[in-house]
């Protein structure tokens, strides 16, 4: 199962403001045998993906035929490219930032695997 991710330029989604992707313009997705799944990400200075932000429609119910065609209708995907890795594929020696944590009156680095 391949993920894609893209750029957002409009939000379509019953119940959210139509202005939500300002602050989340990039968008990941994937599709499973029964549902298209999107998150939203950040695309200034970090990106990442905002698992909290996640939704998802049943593809039986849906009027769209394929994962492109879903997130063009309602979140205006552009630039769509594909994921290279697969859906919980993991990758070694993957650098993770150090989490700065107070530890009596003074900051060490630790880093969290």
């Amino acid at each position: 199962m391949c993920a894609i991710y893209y750029k957002i330029t409009y939000t379509k989604v019953p119940g959210l403001p139509k202005n939500f992707h300002d602050d989340y313009g990039l968008g990941y997705a994937y599709e499973t045998d029964e549902y298209y799944a999107h998150f939203y990400g950040h695309n200034k200075n970090f990106y990442s993906i905002q698992a909290s932000l996640a939704l998802a429609e049943k593809k039986s119910t849906s009027q769209y035929h394929s994962l492109s065609e879903w997130v063009t209708y309602y979140f205006g995907a552009t630039d769509i490219n594909p994921i290279k890795n697969s859906i919980g594929q993991t990758i070694q020696g993957v650098w993770r930032p150090a989490v700065i944590s107070p530890n009596l009156g003074t900051f060490k680095n630790r880093v969290f695997c």
